[in-house]
């Protein structure tokens, strides 16, 4: 007989989601293991400045709705206070083992069970196994000659270090996707001068965003339904602008003409000179690459301070960074908003997984 019927793997919002269920159907004899701390995933791990989702309220699991955001995008603090509440309501803590890292499972056929290695542990054995670990887990180094040789101090946005105080500090910004429009205006805020390095423009709309009235989340916690049909609207309106033009853009041209308008009218409205505005436009069709939203992130490279860089980096000094032109800039900071291996082997699952003949999953 196995150790369990079911092993999930990570407790974030996916392992926290697949638990649930598995109560729902009556399945109790499972485990949660987590190689960190504490539960959350992403929202554990992302603590950076401005941090928030870019999908508005509809972030939250269906049968459990999140009656208690106070904005429209609700912040990264909130969701990662909403997976704490999700794990104490359906009693998930006793199924969470943490601090366990899995290196690797392998399935036995003469037995028809999962074998689970984990680091320092006896393995342990399972008729099902989820990997629930998710896509943002293993931040992607830029892959820039000399980052390591930098003597100033390096942050990651998927590991941000709070204790470091960014004001009146020569900050630089490599990455202008998804983290990054969330934590420059933030850092703008502080630094002295603050350099980011774009080599894709990105497609930015406005986002509209606000505070929801102590009243309203009330009535969503006493009235589930009124929250119910706004979400519907919300990802009705999701999947139609936003997926649709991305996914089926050749068949619905006007929705990728519509909103590649509307991603000119906002830099327009946002940039005033002329030649910033023309290094910010994309010069690739709306949804080519993954788009975002914000209200603040086009504006900033107006303010004194600021600099945006196109020109390509050739190497990370230990003093700062030189682009092909010659440039050199001096800084004490050096943010890496470059993001996560998502779509490399060994990111999805983090850990080796061996199915019928030996054949591992990387390699299927």
């Amino acid at each position: 007989m196995p150790d369990h019927e079911v092993v999930i793997v990570g407790a974030g919002f996916s392992g926290i989601g697949a638990a649930i269920r598995l109560l729902d159907a009556g399945i109790t004899d499972f485990v949660i293991l987590e190689g960190e701390d504490d539960i959350g995933g992403t929202w554990r791990d992302n603590t950076y400045p401005g941090v928030a989702v870019d999908i508005p309220l509809i972030y939250s699991f269906a049968f459990a709705q999140n009656a208690h955001a106070t904005r429209f995008f609700p912040p990264g603090g909130e969701i990662k206070d909403y997976a704490d509440r999700c794990v104490e309501h359906y009693g998930l803590r006793d199924y969470i083992r943490f601090g366990r890292h899995v290196r690797q499972a392998e399935f036995d056929e003469a037995r028809h069970q999962w074998t689970v290695d984990v680091e320092g542990e006896s393995p342990i054995t399972t008729r099902f196994l989820v990997s629930a670990t998710g896509i943002f887990t293993k931040p992607r180094p830029p892959g820039i000659a000399g980052v390591e040789e930098f003597g100033g101090h390096t942050i990651h946005t998927a590991a941000w270090d709070h204790e470091h105080d960014l004001t009146a500090e020569r900050v630089a910004v490599i990455g202008t996707g998804a983290s990054a429009l969330q934590v420059i205006p933030r850092i703008a805020r502080k630094a002295r001068e603050l350099h980011v390095y774009q080599r894709t423009p990105i497609w930015v709309l406005p986002k509209v965003d606000f505070t929801i009235p102590a009243s309203v989340r009330k009535l969503f916690a006493k009235v589930p339904a009124t929250q119910k049909l706004v979400r519907m609207v919300t990802n009705a309106f999701i999947e139609t602008f936003f997926v649709t033009a991305a996914v089926h853009y050749q068949r619905v041209p006007l929705l990728v003409r519509i909103a590649e308008a509307t991603g000119r009218w906002h830099i327009r409205r946002q940039v005033r000179d002329p030649e910033l505005r023309d290094k910010l436009q994309p010069r690739y069709g709306f949804g080519c690459k993954r788009p975002s939203m914000s209200n603040s992130y086009l504006r900033t490279f107006e303010k004194p301070g600021v600099e945006l860089v196109t020109e390509p980096i050739e190497r990370v000094t230990p003093t700062g960074i030189r682009t092909t032109d010659g440039t050199h800039r001096e800084i004490d900071t050096l943010v890496l908003a470059t993001g996560f291996r998502t779509t490399e082997r060994g990111s999805i699952p983090t850990f080796p997984v061996y199915g019928l003949d030996g054949v591992e999953l990387g390699e299927f």
